[in-house]
């Protein structure tokens, strides 16, 4: 059987453990894992506007490539079907 000695220092060992594991994860662990959250959020958001101007790049390329395809089809597909049936 257990004796209110030994429930009352269980009880006190486990708030003990409580306290030096908020201690622990509020001040002394808490700063290097903020650092690293903040080098990560850096490093995505450098990613993310490189991917920007990526696609910014490529939107040009597909602007200008419509506009030559617009400029040119008149004259590449004239008379290419006359006399032809399409269906």
């Amino acid at each position: 059987m257990i004796s209110l000695r030994q429930h009352a220092v269980s009880i006190a060992a486990i708030f003990l453990a409580l306290a030096v594991g908020i201690v622990l994860g509020s001040g002394l662990l808490s700063s290097s894992l903020v650092s690293g959250l903040r080098d990560d959020k850096a490093r995505m958001r450098d990613e993310l506007q490189a991917e920007q101007d990526r696609n910014s790049v490529l939107t040009e390329r597909l602007n200008a490539a419509d506009g030559f395809d617009a400029a040119v089809a008149g004259r590449v597909v004239r008379d290419t079907l006359a006399g032809r049936t399409v269906l």
